[in-house]
């Protein structure tokens, strides 16, 4: 009636080898996760900030740590994003003529400015991607290439493409802003 079951003993090493794939699985299972779910997720946040003596068009960018509860008690947490850096391209809204494009310096919490930076979960950093002085028209941009090392933006609408890279990733945001005569009308646009 049952002539093709297998020996018990072989019912017996089925079983063992099923355990121990079981226990292969419950052990690789975390590892898994965290390369998939742990790797680095930089969050962009654009806000006008007061500068010594004028306004900032500053850009704030974080390495969110894993929220979700089951991850969390499987034990996956957020991969830093190792040399972290900032090109910014920005261009007449208008005309579309390029303005600059330069590289831009970070500032990571009680860190001196750098042009690549290491940025771990729940770490802000800071870009100031336009600066513009009390009593000044013009928006000033920090480039290392110009002569006087700043590159002046007369009053307009601009476009202001973020690229960043860490490691082999990259990611890019466009937002617009304006320069007024009026530093209190200087601002990004949502």
């Amino acid at each position: 009636m049952f002539e093709n079951q297998p020996p018990p003993a072989l019912q017996w090493v089925d079983i063992f080898l099923s355990a121990i794939a079981f226990l292969v699985v419950i052990v690789t299972l975390p590892t898994a996760f965290q390369m998939w779910w742990g790797k680095p997720r930089l969050q962009f946040e654009v806000e006008r900030i007061r500068v010594r003596d004028g306004v900032g068009l500053n850009c704030s960018i974080t390495n969110e740590p894993v929220s979700n509860r089951i991850l969390k008690w499987l034990g996956v947490i957020r991969d830093a994003a190792h040399k972290v850096r900032i090109t910014v391209t920005i261009r007449d809204n208008g005309t579309r003529l390029y303005v600059a494009r330069e590289k831009m310096t970070i500032k990571v919490e009680n860190e001196e400015r750098s042009y690549s930076v290491d940025l771990y979960p729940s770490t802000r950093s800071g870009v100031i991607i336009v600066m513009q002085n009390d009593g000044s028209s013009y928006g000033e941009i920090d480039a290392p290439s110009s002569e006087d090392g700043k590159i002046y933006i007369p009053p307009g609408e601009y476009e202001c493409t973020l690229g960043v890279k860490w490691g082999q990733d990259s990611v890019s945001k466009t937002r617009v802003f304006y320069v007024n005569k009026n530093i209190e009308a200087t601002r990004w646009w949502k």
